[in-house]
């Protein structure tokens, strides 16, 4: 599944389809005719999920809504729109609040799960049987404490700023740094903003403010009143590799998958899938249709293109009912405010999943996804070489060696750094090499904390990017799925992330367990074409090849269709950005090139934002993401110029 909302798209495509116009080929495309929806049809509209602790005065909170007293002071929470409803618990003067649906002893039972916390919460081996996505806040008057406990995927994520006396904690960064600035506590950190506009994302446990962190995962945040501590229960361990079969590995992810499955519809509610025409999603719903369950199946983008028709391929051949939900109108422009929210300037915003409850919620409610399959088991960040031929890059690739400086070798090659230019160049020259240093300190000190269970150079190399898996880029559309109905991460399974981090680099390179884990649960879906290259979902890279060359061949004869078969971004899951950008997000482009609160970041060069942005709007193609990262900064600013 693409993590991107949009993605990238060179070239004079979206040219191509702007000047079309009223041409009949573009109204086919979009052949939802936006002119026909009403006003009401078209207006795109979102739940946001909100969710913050904090400790007051006595005197400033109403009694009914005291979550806990503990030296002095009143605990509140406020909650709206959060899925699932936080589920409290209470024992004696012992309180629990319990958010997300954790698995526990093969099953989903948080009444169970929350007595037995209260027995064995300081058991790091009983914390470590509890299986998935939770977060326990957990309220112990005898010790005056206040303690948050999270797990090893970092799922829901937790922020939290503790000093001089006050705690204020949330799983949302962008409700956390709201607040902090209503209480006048908030201390802009803007290296955050360099992270993010390289990378898409933040490393470590900072955040964009100067007091507040992220929980990193498998730890027990303990609060008094005046300190806090942070142990750690759980530490992955990546020395241990099997020795196992290719097939005897594909079988293992089978199993691990379906157990994924059946643990977390233990529940018995009405369940969805959002299915694309990619690996990840096929494998996951031929796992559901070998265990007897079939979602209903949601496929979300702009008209009926390549994705979408193979997406109804997949549902069809699983015999799974298939819901296609096209965007609204100007999705992006609306959503884009919403994802922000969701993503707290963490992440670039995701906008793609945005906008359905309606649809979705009537059909299921909870919707899986395919979400950290492609990173765990098809070895998406795996360095890689690819063969290049007369300017032609091939399909075929081979790993590359990891060299010793890994570090410099991660901030060069890893392959979700920002692309569309080189970000650097809005950085004012003065400030390169302190900002560059700030980050590869970061870097050094994630690639230290691994080396003590990483003994292989790629597990060092991925474990750079999945230390804190909740801070991946692609993070911002599990909470965007749930905005529609509850998300739940398959492939955030104890036992799956155990296969994980027993196999070799070269067993999922290539996305070779995987592959041959489809062929095996349904050798149809694994012969059926991918939506992302229109090539059958079983090759691997060099067989690959040999289709690129042939349909490339087939299609200058007039063979195969051009449209259905080119690499065309307008064929793929959501817009391509450069579109978006030039379209939908055109107003805050044009916001850049007087931005005082881009200017007002220290070290961005202001005189090369403002070339560059007019340089873009004299093309027609080129500067994507670079530029959605700077807009995604200014716009993230601006929420401080608006009232609560």
């Amino acid at each position: 599944m693409q993590g991107q909302g949009c993605h990238r798209r060179g070239g004079g495509q979206w040219a191509a389809l702007r000047r079309a116009g009223s041409q009949r080929s573009t109204k086919h495309c979009f052949r939802v005719s936006l002119r026909r929806r009403s006003l009401m049809e078209d207006r795109l509209t979102v739940s946001l999920p909100s969710f913050l602790i904090e400790n007051l005065h006595p005197e400033d909170v109403h009694p009914k809504d005291v979550f806990a007293e503990l030296g002095g002071s009143c605990y509140r929470i406020s909650s709206v729109g959060f899925r699932p409803l936080p589920f409290h618990f209470q024992k004696d003067s012992q309180r629990i609040v319990l958010l997300g649906t954790p698995v526990y002893e093969e099953k989903i039972d948080k009444r169970k799960l929350c007595e037995d916390f209260f027995k064995y919460h300081e058991s790091p081996e009983w914390l470590r049987k509890i299986n998935g996505e939770f977060l326990f806040i957990h309220a112990d008057p005898d010790k005056k404490e206040l303690s948050i406990t999270n797990n090893r995927f970092t799922s829901p994520p937790f922020y939290y700023y503790a000093k001089n006396g006050r705690f204020v904690g949330s799983f949302s960064y962008n409700d956390l740094w709201r607040r902090l600035h209503r209480l006048g506590l908030l201390e802009i950190r803007d290296e955050g903003f360099f992270e993010l506009l390289l990378f898409k994302r933040i490393f470590g446990e900072k955040t964009h403010d100067r007091t507040s962190l992220f929980l990193k995962p498998g730890s027990i945040l303990r609060w008094n009143g005046k300190n806090v501590t942070v142990d750690t229960y759980w530490r992955p361990d990546f020395r241990t590799k099997s020795r196992l079969s290719l097939q005897e590995h594909a079988d293992s992810l089978q199993k691990g998958i379906a157990d994924s499955i059946l643990r977390r519809v233990s529940d018995g509610r009405r369940y969805g899938l959002f299915l694309s025409g990619g690996m990840d999603t096929r494998v996951i719903l031929a796992s559901f249709r070998k265990v007897g369950i079939l979602p209903v199946c949601f496929t979300v983008n702009s008209f009926e293109n390549r994705e979408v028709k193979i997406a109804r391929q997949v549902a069809a051949i699983a015999g799974a009912e298939h819901v296609f939900l096209p965007f609204k109108n100007k999705h992006y422009l609306q959503a884009f405010p919403h994802a922000l929210k969701i993503t707290g300037a963490m992440q670039l915003p995701m906008c793609m999943f945005l906008g359905f409850e309606k649809e979705v919620s009537s059909r299921a409610d909870v919707a899986f996804h395919g979400h950290g399959f492609d990173y765990f088991f098809q070895g998406m960040y795996i360095p890689a070489l690819h063969t290049e031929v007369l300017g032609h890059r091939l399909e075929y690739r081979r790993m590359r060696a990891v060299p010793s400086d890994i570090c410099r070798f991660f901030l060069n090659t890893v392959s979700y750094r920002t692309k569309g230019g080189d970000a650097l160049e809005f950085v004012k020259p003065a400030e390169r090499e302190r900002l560059q240093q700030g980050l590869e300190s970061e870097l050094e000190r994630i690639k230290k904390d691994g080396e003590a269970f990483c003994q292989d150079p790629y597990d060092l190399f991925e474990y750079m990017t999945f230390h804190n898996l909740s801070r991946h880029y692609t993070y911002g559309d599990h909470w965007s799925i749930n905005t529609n109905a509850e998300q739940r991460t398959l492939s955030f399974d104890n036992d799956l992330y155990d296969l994980y981090r027993t196999l070799h680099a070269a067993d999922r390179f290539d996305g070779k367990i995987q592959r041959t884990c489809l062929m095996n649960l349904n050798p149809t879906l694994g012969k059926l074409l991918s939506a992302n290259n229109a090539y059958p979902m079983h090759a691997g890279s060099l067989l690959r090849t040999y289709y690129q060359i042939r349909n490339a061949l087939l299609m200058r004869a007039g063979i195969l269709n051009r449209k259905f078969y080119r690499d065309d971004g307008f064929q793929r899951m959501g817009l391509p950005l450069d579109y978006v950008l030039r379209t939908d997000f055109r107003p805050m482009i044009d916001e850049l090139l007087e931005s005082d609160r881009l200017s007002a970041v220290p070290y961005i060069d202001m005189d090369s934002v403002i070339r560059r942005v007019k340089g873009w709007m004299e093309t027609d193609h080129g500067g994507d993401q670079v530029l959605y990262s700077l807009m995604t900064i200014d716009q993230f600013l601006k929420q401080l110029e608006q009232p609560e």
